[in-house]
């Protein structure tokens, strides 16, 4: 929050002129990017996502914003192995980040990410790896996931 210069000033104030400050994330739309939206196809009727267009998922494993439980009701109930299911494509690989929460990019994880999608938009593809699940050790070891 220190590095927000708007979020930092906003939330409870702990002191005169000093205030708690927020987190700020972006809005999510559920309606366009889950496992019930990606399978549609083109007007041409191709899979657009996993074919034309690769998609590279990374997310971390102690994530639950985007892996809710299942208990939940649709359409609060998300799950990251079910849109990466849900891709109809051959040309889609997903990444669990052992440790990570839901925010990789401001974690231990940050330079990793950044790591990765660089790899990703220059050779398409990650560590060696065009397709495929794979759960990834604090170490760098890749693990196929089923």
């Amino acid at each position: 929050m220190q590095t927000d210069p708007v979020g930092s000033k906003w939330g409870p104030e702990v002191a005169p002129g000093v205030y708690e400050g927020i987190l700020r994330y972006r809005n999510t739309y559920w309606w366009g990017w889950n496992n019930q939206t990606v399978p549609y196809e083109s007007p041409a009727g191709t899979h657009v996502l996993g074919e034309r267009i690769p998609v590279l998922i990374i997310y971390g494993e102690l994530d639950r914003t985007a892996n809710s439980p299942s208990t939940f009701p649709d359409p609060l109930r998300f799950s990251v192995p079910a849109l990466y299911a849900a891709i109809k494509g051959s040309k889609k690989t997903m990444f669990c980040l052992e440790g990570a929460g839901h925010s990789l990019v401001w974690e231990t994880t940050a330079k990793t990410i950044h790591h990765m999608s660089r790899q990703w938009f220059q050779n398409g593809k990650v560590q060696g790896v065009t397709s495929g699940s794979y759960f990834r050790d604090s170490f760098g070891e890749l693990t196929p996931l089923p």
